[in-house]
């Protein structure tokens, strides 16, 4: 009889620690399911412009212009980023001293991401047309590079952002 109540008894801890594996499997599953959201959110996080901060702008002048640029009050120093502001647009000051600008950009916005801008502008134009027509309301960040003759920016911030950036200008270039 005694060992009879051993057997139950030992029965019943396996399957009770079965149960509670079970269990711990159920939650192993939930858990992966957190680890895939955390995985998305990961992949989410590693967007081409996954090395600036939200509700960011940066903009690269790659070469000597002439001009000084402005976000509002705000100097714009090249390769520092800064705070998105509502309704703010840029601005410059001085005389350009070429003749055509490249402007490229990268932006997210909550509903996606886009590479656009111009290349081999009239610099005139670009001054005092297409730098002080956008806000950028609406991102969540945006990266902005300026150069003159060979479009340029600072390669090696993210793989994705050179990627975009190159496919950009070899689909666009004259």
């Amino acid at each position: 009889m005694k060992l009879k109540k051993v057997f139950f008894a030992f029965a019943g801890a396996v399957v009770f620690s079965l149960a509670a594996c079970s269990k711990g499997d159920g939650n192993t599953s939930t858990n992966s399911g957190t680890n895939s959201q955390t995985t998305t959110t990961t992949q989410a996080e590693s967007s081409a412009l996954s090395f600036m901060g939200n509700n960011k702008i940066r903009v690269d002048v790659m070469d000597d212009l002439g001009v000084n640029f402005n976000y509002g009050n705000l100097a714009v120093v090249s390769t520092n980023e800064f705070d998105i502001v509502q309704d703010q647009k840029f601005s410059y000051s001085g005389n350009c001293k070429v003749d055509s600008i490249n402007f490229i950009y990268y932006v997210e916005r909550e509903s996606g991401a886009v590479t656009n801008g111009t290349l081999g502008v009239d610099s005139d134009y670009f001054l005092s047309t297409i730098l002080t027509r956008d806000n950028y309301n609406g991102v969540k960040k945006i990266y902005i590079a300026i150069s003159t003759g060979t479009v340029k920016w600072t390669k090696g911030l993210s793989a994705e952002l050179d990627q975009k950036l190159t496919a950009y200008v070899g689909n666009n270039s004259k």
